[in-house]
C-alpha cells in the first residue's frame, strides 16, 4: 500500500489510546503515560519523549528536548532565576536566601539567624522566632550552624554574657 491510501499520522491527528495528565506523554508501544521529566531532564510538559513543550520554574526551553537552567549574572550567589531578574533559589549552603525583592541576602548566623530550610519559603529567621536547637548554659551561645554551644568570651573577650555571637549583654 502506498501513503496515499494509508497516510502516517500522528497522535495529536487521531486518538492513539488513553488520555495522560499534562505532565505525561503517551508510550503508544505499551500504552502507558510517562513523566515528561524523566524523559528530558526538568521539562513540566512535552508531546512526547523528543518534544517539550513547557520547561519547571527556573528553566528555559532551548531547542526541543532541552530544558536549560535560567541564570542570574546580575544577582550573587543565586543558583536559579525565575525570570532572570528574580532568584528563585540562592546558596543556602553559604548562608544566603531569597528576600522579598529577589535578591540574595546573606543571613547572619553570627546574629543569631539562620535559614530555616524546613520552610517552603526558605526564609532568613531570628532563634527568637523558632527553635534553632539545643538550650545553652549562661555565659554560652547557640552556634546554629554547627548546633553547639560556644563560651561567649571566645567571640567577645571579657563577655560573661551573651545572645549570640555580636551581642554581649553583661562583661
Amino acid at each position: 500500500m502506498t501513503s496515499a491510501t494509508k497516510p502516517c499520522l500522528n497522535c495529536s491527528q487521531v486518538s492513539c489510546g488513553i488520555t495522560c495528565a499534562a505532565n505525561q506523554y503517551l508510550n503508544v508501544a505499551n500504552q502507558t503515560c510517562i513523566l515528561c521529566s524523566s524523559a528530558i531532564a526538568n521539562c513540566n510538559q512535552c508531546y512526547y519523549a523528543g518534544q517539550c513543550v513547557t520547561c519547571a520554574a527556573g528553566y528555559i526551553l532551548n531547542g526541543l528536548t532541552q530544558c536549560d537552567i535560567i541564570t542570574c549574572p546580575s544577582i550573587t550567589n543565586c543558583l536559579a532565576c525565575l525570570n532572570g531578574t528574580a532568584c528563585a533559589v540562592c546558596d543556602y549552603n553559604s548562608s544566603y536566601y531569597v528576600d522579598p525583592a529577589g535578591n540574595c541576602s546573606l543571613c547572619d548566623n553570627n546574629l543569631n539567624m539562620f535559614i530555616n530550610l524546613t520552610s517552603v519559603s526558605k526564609s532568613c529567621v531570628n532563634c527568637s522566632q523558632v527553635s534553632c536547637g539545643a538550650l545553652c548554659a549562661i555565659g554560652d551561645y547557640l552556634d546554629v550552624l554547627t548546633q553547639t554551644c560556644i563560651n561567649c568570651s571566645s567571640a567577645i573577650a571579657n563577655c560573661t554574657q551573651c545572645y549570640f555571637a555580636a551581642h554581649c549583654l553583661s562583661c
